[in-house]
This record gives C-alpha cells, sequence and structure tokens, in this order.
C-alpha cells in the first residue's frame, strides 16, 4: 500500500511537473506584438496567442474574422488604442436628462428621453442590459443634430471586381436629441417624430432621384416611406414593413443602415451576451480623394486592385486596434431575413462597429463593418483630398469631437459580393430645418 501511495504521488510531481514545463513553453512561445504587425492567412495560427495591448489575437478575433482571414484574404494590421473623449455637450445632457429615462420590461419601450445616453450605467446582471445597450445606441448616435453626407457605394464583385460605383445623397434630421447650443431646446415639435431621412441616387444620371423619404416615429409605430419611381416619376408609399426590404439593388437591408435601423423593440428580443475586446478600425483617417484618375486611387481605403476587391486596405489611417465591447445578440421578427444578429457596440460611446447576420440555417451570410473614428480640428474627420489640400466641415465650436463614421463594408458571402460606402463629405450640422427634409425633395432628386 505505501509503495502503491508513494507511486501516486511521484506521478502527481511528474504531472506537476510537465504542467509546468508546458506553461513555460507557452510563455516562451507567446510574444507581446508591436503596432504595425499584420495578420493574415500566412501567419494567423502562429500568433493567435501572441498578444496586443496585453491581450491574446485569439480572446480578440471575431470568429467571422477568423473566418475571412482563412477565406477571404481579409488582413489585419494592428495600432495602439487611442480613445478620444465625448463631446462636452453630449456628456451634459446625459447627466441632464437620463435621469428621467423610464424602461418599460412589458413592452421594451422608453419613455422620458430628450438628449444624450439613456442610460450611461449598464449593469451585466440587468436582464434588459441587452435592449439598454441598443436603446443607447438607437437614440445617442446621431452626434447630436443632423447627418448630411453626400457619399459613394462601390459594387464589387469576389469573381470580377468593381462592377459599377454610384453616388448618394444622404440626409437625415433629427427631431429630437439636438445638441444645437446653450439655451436650444432639445426636441423640435411635439415630439412624436424623431427623424425625417433622405436617401437617394445623385447619379448615374439613368439612376438619378432613385431613392426613399422617411418619417420615423419616436414610438413603436412604423416608419412611413415612400419610394421615387423612375419610369413613371412618382412617388410611392412603401408598406409599414418597408425596413427590412433591401435597399435599391444594395448588399444592405434596410435595417442595416448605420448597421442597424430598426427601433429597438421591433425585434423580439436583444441579449447581452458578452463584454469583450475586439480588433476594429477605430480611429480612421483616410480621405476620399477628389479627381484621382483611378477608382482605387479615389477610394484608397478598399483594396479594390486584390481579390476578393472588398477588404480595407492597409494604408495609413486604416489600422485595427483594441476595443472594448458590448456582444449583443438580436433576435428579428419573423418575416426579416436573418433569423438572428449579432452586434459588436462600443462601452464607451454609442457606436457599432461590426454586425454579423445569420440565415434561417444559423449559419453567417452577411458581414457590416463600419470604420470609425472622431471629428474634431484636428483629426478632421470628413477630410476631401483635392491635389494635396485637405478641405472639412469643422463641426460646432461647442464640440470638441464628434462621433461619426465615414466608412461602410457591407459583405454577402452567400452572393460573393459587397458594397462599400464612401463618405465624401459629413457636416454634422447644415444650415438646415425640419422643413427642408420633405417627400418634394426626393421627387425634385429625379427631375
Amino acid at each position: 500500500m505505501k509503495k502503491l501511495m508513494l507511486g501516486v504521488r511521484k506521478l502527481g510531481i511528474f504531472c506537476l511537473v510537465g504542467i509546468a514545463l508546458g506553461v513555460m513553453a507557452y510563455a516562451a512561445s507567446a510574444a507581446e506584438l508591436p503596432p504595425g504587425t499584420v495578420i493574415n492567412k500566412a501567419n494567423l495560427d502562429k500568433v493567435m496567442n501572441d498578444t496586443f495591448e496585453g491581450k491574446t489575437i485569439r480572446s480578440m478575433l471575431l470568429s467571422s474574422q477568423e473566418y475571412q482571414i482563412r477565406n477571404w484574404a481579409l488582413q489585419i494590421k494592428l495600432r495602439h488604442s487611442k480613445i478620444s473623449p465625448l463631446p462636452p455637450a453630449f456628456v451634459e445632457a446625459t447627466e441632464k436628462y437620463a435621469k428621467d429615462v423610464k424602461f418599460d420590461p412589458k413592452t421594451r419601450e422608453i419613455s422620458g428621453w430628450k438628449a444624450g445616453l439613456p442610460f450611461p450605467n449598464i449593469s451585466m446582471n440587468d436582464p434588459y442590459a441587452g435592449d439598454k445597450v441598443i436603446w443607447n445606441y438607437y437614440y445617442a448616435h446621431q452626434g447630436g443634430r443632423s447627418q448630411y453626407c453626400p457619399h459613394s457605394w462601390l459594387f464589387v464583385s469576389a469573381d470580377t471586381g468593381l462592377e459599377r460605383r454610384q453616388d448618394w445623397y444622404w440626409l437625415r434630421y433629427y427631431m429630437k436629441g439636438r445638441l444645437d447650443g446653450p439655451g436650444k431646446p432639445p426636441v423640435v415639435g411635439d415630439g412624436s417624430i424623431i427623424s425625417k431621412t433622405l436617401f437617394f441616387v445623385t447619379a448615374p444620371y439613368d439612376m438619378r432621384g432613385i431613392g426613399i423619404f422617411t418619417v420615423r416615429y419616436d414610438s413603436p409605430k412604423l416608419e412611413d416611406s415612400w419610394v421615387y419611381v423612375k419610369s413613371v416619376r412618382r412617388t410611392r408609399r412603401l408598406a409599414g414593413g418597408a425596413w427590412v426590404d433591401p435597399v435599391d439593388g444594395l448588399d444592405m437591408l434596410g435595417d442595416e443602415i448605420w448597421i442597424i435601423n430598426a427601433r429597438p423593440s421591433w425585434y423580439k428580443s436583444f441579449k447581452l451576451l458578452s463584454k469583450r475586446w475586439v480588433l476594429v478600425i477605430a480611429n480612421d483617417k483616410t480621405d476620399w480623394v477628389e479627381g484621382a484618375k483611378t477608382p482605387a486611387g479615389e477610394f484608397p481605403s478598399v483594396d479594390l486592385k486584390n481579390w476578393p476587391h472588398w477588404n480595407p486596405a492597409l494604408v495609413p489611417g486604416n489600422e485595427s486596434e483594441p476595443r472594448e465591447v458590448y456582444e449583443v445578440e438580436g433576435i428579428p421578427p419573423s418575416y426579416h431575413p436573418h433569423s438572428r444578429r449579432v452586434l459588436y457596440v462600443d462601452v464607451h460611446a454609442p457606436m457599432v462597429y461590426i454586425g454579423e447576420g445569420y440565415d434561417k440555417e444559423g449559419k453567417l451570410w452577411k458581414y457590416v463593418q463600419y470604420t470609425l473614428g472622431p471629428n474634431s480640428a484636428e483629426t478632421a474627420r470628413g477630410n476631401v483630398t483635392t491635389k494635396g489640400t485637405a478641405r472639412m466641415i469643422p463641426p460646432n465650436p461647442t464640440e470638441k469631437v464628434c462621433m461619426l463614421s465615414p466608412e461602410g463594408f457591407y459583405i454577402d458571402f452567400k452572393r460573393r459580393h459587397a458594397c462599400h460606402h464612401y463618405d465624401r463629405i459629413w457636416d454634422s450640422n447644415p444650415k438646415i430645418g425640419p422643413n427642408d427634409v420633405t417627400l418634394g425633395q426626393l421627387e425634385a432628386a429625379g427631375k
């Protein structure tokens, strides 16, 4: 018996030594990667256990990103993270109005919101934490006033490359959550409408005017939408469920505008899965180059030269960095094309970096990524580079930093196709009012 116990002890010591040696070998093989490291298919397995800013690549890389690295030639270039402060006016509005916000568990609706974040403090133990994360984004991501951004869409096939380019006009006027300056009310009108939106093609000529005008209410009521029909030169009203329909030939649903465009209560549920770190492009500074001789030169942040022609290009200012996010699963209504969606929402600001869409069989179908960043006199978001000189529309003087998003990658893996959204100008404070965003403007756009 004593011999048996001695043998067991020796075996235990041997196992402990083996484990210790294994840990030491693992530690010796892992390394802290330097900024500028490019993660690609060739080195992915080698760097998975390495760290960047103290976190392993394995822990930060999404399964959807790993899938693209292994199968779709995605490359990720690392840079150190930099978190910019929120606009002071936005912080003040949150402190002033958040205390009045109420969440109704039965309807998953909220009341009392006027401006800022409705839920500045979210607990992981809150059964409705997922809803509150999405409500924060839904109400507060607009940056305080309006979104005016003429932009281009690049239609890209994995098999043939760039197919065509369309120029679009986007103007969304927010009736609530406005930060127009000291003494200005955050709500315009009676509070029943949250926004009015114009979204239509400006070029090429044969497509000009095709688009939609939308009035969105601050209630569970579905939005009112009108579409311009080019063949009859008239507008037609759409059914209330148009928010789940594809947008005029783009690889995008109405619900996927800015990654998620639905009122949270239109979904069956939102569940907060985790709080984690991911690698995202959060401080993009890549410009639109006006007058460039080629599409690749005009839109330098998308890799049009190399297969599959839709990945982010490895250019300065287009690097990825660690950011802490909420991972939220959304279950849409049964008539929605997706069975579920997973969204990655910044913990520090109301911004969504990545949205994954799964088909009815639970397989990854769509991947949407926005390259985001702050707007200030220093970072010059909304840049247009023309013959070596930069032009920008500066933010409101009361805002040190604005939260903006200049580019979006919409990838449909089933169709082997993608659309790339590229802002040419961004102005968060154009001289417009609610009466400047009307159905009449959509009708006039096609004439």
